[in-house]
């Protein structure tokens, strides 16, 4: 089989790894006020989606996030 992606045609087999290669997969963490420590919250493979959490459930508290293939943290407080 074959399939077409942004005007590329593409095996079958060739599929997965070029969607992996275009997702972008986001950590989240949080600071703990107690343990003076960062926090694996969770990882997200939509910005939107983790922004969202973010503004609902963590409000008030130390977050940072990152793109799992950059070294770069982004803190906020919500």
């Amino acid at each position: 089989m074959v399939i077409e992606i942004s005007g590329e045609i593409t095996e079958e087999d060739e599929l997965a790894t070029i969607l992996r290669e275009k997702e972008e997969w986001y950590e989240l963490e949080v600071y703990d006020e107690k343990t003076s420590r960062w926090k694996l919250k969770g990882v997200y493979n939509s910005f939107l989606q983790m922004m969202d959490y973010i503004n609902r459930a963590l409000k008030g508290k130390k977050v940072r996030y990152r793109r799992i293939d950059q070294e770069e943290w982004t803190e906020t407080y919500p």
